[in-house]
């Protein structure tokens, strides 16, 4: 997926409707808002500070820590999700962590 500069200029109404989507979704769902969020963090300075304004909820969202708010099913998918969540967080702390605290590892 390529996504032109004008991502730029759209990501507050991006990063809320990736937020809202996350709330009553399955994990494939979040897995792909995942992906999204991850290409959009790459390109967009303001999705990045709109992402680490909320670092915690995507967290929780993506990593299921919270005994009380687990990533919902399938279990394969969530294992997939848990997994890329934190893949990309590595190379987002590698990339950015030094401008980004809340992505530091």
């Amino acid at each position: 997926m390529h996504l032109s500069t004008q991502a730029c200029d759209i990501a507050s109404p991006q990063f809320l409707a990736c937020l809202t989507m996350w709330i009553c979704c399955l994990s494939q769902s979040r897995l792909h808002v995942v992906n999204l969020s991850d290409q959009l963090f790459q390109r967009s300075k303001a999705f990045r500070n709109h992402l680490t304004a909320h670092f915690t909820e995507f967290l929780e969202l993506s990593l299921g820590f919270r005994h009380d708010k687990p990533l919902p099913g399938p279990a394969n998918i969530a294992n997939q999700l848990r997994d890329r969540a934190l893949e990309i967080v590595e190379q987002w702390n590698d990339k950015f962590g030094s401008s980004y605290k809340q992505v530091c590892l």
